[in-house]
């Protein structure tokens, strides 16, 4: 499969996707101008994105941009390139307001604070949610406390590689979104089932 990553996806996890996929990087590439996602996005059939981070780009202003304007331009470049499903990873910092000792499932809503880190990843999943609302898109947003580190999970590796198999059976609501931490606090329930016994 011929795959567009972005430049907020780890390294470790570009190479892990190269292993089985025709991966296209994008270092360097600023992905709120149309005009240079554009011609990156040919032939493309899955467009893999990470949330921006504030240590990344030092600056939450930045940030925020990257995930709200950034996730708008790709999505509307692969739109009309033809590139029928898109993923996003997300850490979970938004519901770090939630008691510790709550154990939380894809139904419950984010918290999130008023910085960059903890705003990023909602306003992102948002954009993907509307996208595959409107348009001939299937998004899927997969969370996890290590997936938009340098070292992801073994569980992350498998979401993904999943996902990118994955067929949405035709449904008419086409936006996914998979809780893949595997830990107490986040357990695997609506992605044990995707995963077939992950965890």
């Amino acid at each position: 499969m011929k795959i567009l990553v972005t430049e907020t996806v780890s390294s470790s996890f570009r190479a892990h996707l190269a292993n089985s996929n025709d991966v296209r990087g994008s270092d360097g590439l600023d992905v709120r101008e149309p005009d240079q996602v554009k011609p990156l996005l040919g032939g493309v059939e899955a467009l893999v994105h990470a949330v921006p981070t504030v240590a990344k780009y030092q600056s939450e202003e930045e940030t925020l941009d990257r995930a709200t304007r950034g996730a708008y331009v790709l999505l509307q470049e692969a739109i009309e390139a033809g590139v029928p499903r898109a993923i996003l990873l997300t850490p979970l910092d938004a519901f770090d307001a939630y008691d510790a000792d709550y154990v939380i499932d894809e139904a419950w809503r984010a918290r999130p604070g008023p910085e960059a880190g903890s705003l990023a990843p909602v306003l992102a999943e948002r954009v993907f949610r509307e996208f595959s609302r409107q348009g001939p898109i299937s998004t899927t947003s997969l969370r996890s406390r290590t997936i938009c580190s340098v070292d992801p999970s073994e569980v992350d590796r498998r979401a993904i590689d999943t996902v990118l198999k994955a067929d949405d059976g035709g449904s008419e609501y086409r936006y996914q979104v998979y809780n893949v931490d595997d830990s107490v606090r986040f357990p695997l329930r609506a992605a044990r089932s995707l995963l077939k016994g992950v965890g």
